[in-house]
Parts: C-alpha cells; sequence; structure tokens
C-alpha cells in the first residue's frame, strides 16, 4: 500500500520539483487555451486534491469501469463509498480548443484534458455515472480504508488529472494503426492513456493496473491508448501535425 502522506508523483505539495516535462509550442493548433478554471462546482469539475468525499467508516474502493464505444471502450476508475455508492469519476476528455466544448470523444487537435465527475445525487441514484447506462466493470484496483482509499490513492489520481491538465497534451482518439494490429496503437492518447496514468499515479500493484485487469477479461484490445504513461518524463506525446503556415485560419482559431 503506498504511503498516503508521499506525494511524490506529479503533486502540487509546495517542496514538489518543478514541472521537467515542458510544453512545446503548438504553432499550428486552434488558439484558444484551455481554461478549467470556472469548473469549480457542479458535477463535472476539474480536479482539486484538496477537495475529497467527506469521511465514512468502512471499506472503500476504486473500481475501473469502460463505457462501450463500438468494439471499443472509453475505461475510467471509480471511487466507490462502504454503502457501494458510486462517489466520484476521474476521465479523459476533450476538449475543444475553438468553442471550449467538453466531449467523450473529440476530433484531434483538442486537448486531453482529466476532469472529475462528482455523483452529487449518490444518496439516491447510487449507481449513477457521468456517461449514463450501459457500463461495464472492468475490475477493482483496491478496496480498504478512508485514509488509505480516498486520502492517499484517490488523493494521488486527482493530482495526476491536474499535472496533465497543465501539459497541454493534444488529444487523438483512433489510429488506423491500431486497427491493423499496431501492438502500440499508433499515436493515440485519449480517454484510455488518462486512465491507465492515473492508475500508476496511484501507484497501485501491477496486478491491479488497467491492463493487467483488462488481460484478466481478455480486452487486451479493448481500449487503445491504454499502454501510455502520460507523466514518464521520457513520454513522447503525439502533437497535432497541421502548421499555421500551411492553414492560417488555424492561427485565428477556426475550426478545421
Amino acid at each position: 500500500m503506498p504511503n498516503p502522506n508521499d506525494l511524490s508523483y506529479g503533486d502540487t505539495h509546495p517542496d514538489a520539483p518543478p514541472n521537467t516535462f515542458p510544453t512545446p509550442a503548438h504553432p499550428g493548433r486552434p488558439s484558444q487555451d484551455v481554461d478549467l478554471s470556472k469548473m469549480a462546482s457542479g458535477s463535472l469539475q476539474a480536479p482539486r486534491n484538496d477537495q475529497l468525499p467527506d469521511n465514512e467508516d468502512g471499506e472503500w474502493s476504486i473500481d475501473y469501469y469502460y463505457h462501450p464505444i463500438a468494439h471499443r471502450g472509453h475505461a475510467y476508475p471509480v471511487l466507490i463509498d462502504p454503502q457501494g455508492r458510486v462517489r466520484e469519476e476521474l476521465h479523459g476528455l476533450a476538449y475543444d480548443r475553438n468553442t471550449g466544448e467538453i466531449t467523450s470523444m473529440g476530433r484531434d487537435g483538442s486537448a486531453l484534458v482529466g476532469l472529475r465527475w462528482r455523483n452529487l445525487k449518490y444518496q439516491t441514484n447510487t449507481n449513477d455515472h457521468y456517461l449514463g447506462g450501459g457500463q461495464q466493470l472492468i475490475g477493482n484496483a483496491l478496496t480498504g480504508s478512508y485514509r488509505d482509499i480516498v486520502q492517499g490513492l484517490w488523493r494521488r489520481a486527482l493530482t495526476a488529472a491536474d499535472q496533465i491538465n497543465k501539459k497541454d497534451f493534444d488529444y487523438k482518439a483512433h489510429d488506423p494503426a491500431y486497427e491493423l494490429g499496431s501492438a502500440s496503437g499508433g499515436q493515440i492518447q485519449n480517454s484510455n492513456s488518462v486512465a491507465n496514468t492515473l492508475g500508476l499515479a496511484m501507484q497501485v500493484e501491477p496486478h491491479c493496473r488497467l491492463g493487467s485487469l483488462a488481460c484478466n477479461q481478455g480486452w487486451q484490445r479493448k481500449f487503445p491508448g491504454m499502454n501510455n504513461d502520460l507523466l514518464d518524463p521520457n513520454y513522447r506525446p503525439y502533437r497535432f501535425p497541421v502548421t499555421a503556415v500551411e492553414n492560417p485560419d488555424l492561427r485565428q482559431g477556426s475550426a478545421p
């Protein structure tokens, strides 16, 4: 079990080292910056590691679920309280740089962001999910006390999601190379990349991570992008390739 007081993985603790993975310039993308500052209330929020569910005695758990998308899936971690109620979820989503719209699947060149969904009606809608019905369980990552699960692992995941947002990753949902059998998934950088990175940030045991849980179900190819660790200093991110010189409209933030 990771030490909940050890916040070394991408934390915003005052003593944490500075970001050593600066984001290169993106001359070819739409110009609008990602602004999540207004997402402080409501169900879908920017992740903050100082805002946690209230303590309840009993065993909390973190499960991985997925939302089916044709023969593929959108994976995400879910926080379950001792009463078996869905309390929070963390999703990798697409932020449209032109409109500011947030969607579960966006166009290439959108921003890839990690956001928290809070089940504000958990007392009555105990099994509600951000993406509605049809969700399926991938597996349980870990079960334990409030201190270990919420104050420890979930807080780490919130911190990692915030760090992902600060790196301004470009979103890429799909790559034909993956359908042709590429093990790496080509240049995919999507919600499953976020889901995997959050599991690594929580430092759960290898057999409890997204890739292992998916393999246990025979779903090795269901979640393209899940092999990426977005916070690995050696990770080489996908960058939207069109340049402003090739398409001057993009320099004004026009839709491609």
